[in-house]
């Protein structure tokens, strides 16, 4: 009786300490993600694109932002097997279980989410992240709009057909956002979700903070986005065309999640932020966020 006691009283701090270390590795990941995006605007001249994706929503050539991260993960072997000249490039590259498409990149992945590492689809093979980087707007028809009609207020550090210099952070890249979390798939063989490489897909390659962290029912493709899992992934299906679909921040850690902001720290942020006045300003790279906001 007195052991069953000590490990009733000793199993809340066990389990406390187990998910303090998952979200020390987590905030880690982030900061390795955000040398690596670091690193490739010092040579390029600007952070990765968010996705390239020319004429309309959907349009050719899908490239995401994750294979030109690659190198600057250590990870050059994959880079030296992507097909970058494919017109739906992720797709070309991602044809067998040893597609670079298909390798688990670990500083992806947040411990604190035990849904699937991969998924085998008609269109490739493919692994899942938790990392993506947050969209202009509530859904894509706000993002691709917030690039064609260069609305500089509204443009995020990655998002449609462009990445951020250094100098473009009108708000100062310490007080904007450039990643949040999300969470992965289920392991359905229909839900799609945390899949990075195919970046034009809200909730696959990027996220929004119209909504606040974990809030909200999140809008996807018919069929092969949207598998509801309430409590964790809660989600309806949406129009065929992409300009409804949402995807807001989330994470499995208490009360909040974290996020990469544009000089590479890692805070977190609380479920409870001012969505109006801080969340959605932080968002983007020139929109307002004063000194002393958040």
């Amino acid at each position: 009786a007195i052991i069953a006691i000590l490990i009733a009283l000793l199993l809340p701090a066990v389990q406390a300490a187990r998910a303090a270390a998952r979200r020390l590795q987590c905030s880690n990941n982030l900061k390795q993600n955000g040398l690596a995006l670091h690193n490739f605007a010092g040579s390029h001249g600007s952070f990765p694109q968010g996705c390239q994706n020319e004429g309309k929503i959907f349009g050719k050539p899908r490239e995401g932002w994750p294979p030109y991260l690659l190198s600057f993960l250590e990870l050059g072997n994959l880079a030296e097997r992507y097909t970058f000249d494919h017109p739906d490039a992720w797709q070309g590259s991602s044809t067998s279980p040893n597609s670079p498409t298909n390798a688990t990149l670990p500083t992806m992945l947040c411990p604190s989410d035990g849904g699937a590492l991969r998924g085998k689809f008609p269109w490739g093979y493919l692994s899942f992240g938790n990392y993506m980087p947050f969209f202009p707007g509530a859904n894509l028809g706000d993002a691709w709009a917030a690039t064609r009609d260069r609305r500089r207020a509204q443009r995020t550090a990655m998002c449609v057909n462009f990445g951020a210099r250094i100098a473009d952070f009108e708000d100062g890249t310490s007080y904007s956002m450039v990643m949040g979390e999300y969470l992965r798939s289920t392991g359905h063989p229909e839900d799609q979700r945390g899949m990075i490489w195919q970046s034009d897909e809200p909730g696959g390659g990027h996220i929004y903070a119209y909504l606040s962290p974990n809030s909200g029912i999140d809008i996807f493709y018919p069929r092969w986005w949207c598998v509801d899992d309430p409590g964790r992934l809660p989600c309806v299906t949406g129009s065929t065309n992409g300009t409804d679909h949402t995807a807001t921040a989330r994470s499995l850690h208490a009360g909040g999640l974290y996020v990469l902001f544009g000089d590479g720290s890692v805070r977190f942020v609380a479920d409870s932020v001012d969505v109006v006045t801080v969340w959605r300003r932080m968002a983007t790279i020139a929109g307002g966020v004063e000194v002393g906001d958040g």
